[in-house]
């Protein structure tokens, strides 16, 4: 199991808004499954789901979890039961989401991210996820 990192630099100007406003040199997450199945929350689809991905290297940033199997199968199935929720983002939110005010009952990317992997349920950019997860490797 990995978590995806995408590059704002590739996306449109809402990657750009979103990477800028959380300082981070990312605008979403992903969590990619042994089977390559990945599970994030996306504006673009509009809440928390799975879906296959065709990832395109040179736009994502690939950090390693090495977790053993039972524990990707745990959070296989905590992933299941807050599958389409709603996304968190809207412009308003994001700047309130940065100083630490959130709308419950929707969930960014990272924070769905670190929530599953770590069990933080607080403000997590996307930078600070990868901080994050770059520290307990």
């Amino acid at each position: 199991m990995k978590i995806a990192f995408y590059k704002y630099e590739h996306g449109n100007y809402e990657d750009w808004l979103i990477a800028k406003a959380t300082n981070s040199q990312f605008s979403h997450v992903e969590l990619v499954f042994d089977d390559g199945m990945s599970f994030s929350s996306s504006p673009r689809e509009g809440g928390v789901r799975f879906k296959e991905i065709d990832y395109k290297e040179e736009r994502w940033e690939f950090v390693e979890l090495n977790l053993p199997i039972w524990k990707e199968n745990y959070i296989i199935r905590k992933a299941k039961r807050i599958e389409s929720y709603k996304y968190g983002y809207d412009w308003i939110a994001i700047y309130l989401h940065k100083i630490g005010i959130r709308s419950y009952g929707k969930i960014i990317c990272s924070d769905l991210i670190a929530d599953l992997l770590f069990d933080i349920m607080e403000f997590t950019t996307p930078q600070g996820l990868y901080e994050l997860v770059q520290k307990k490797k």
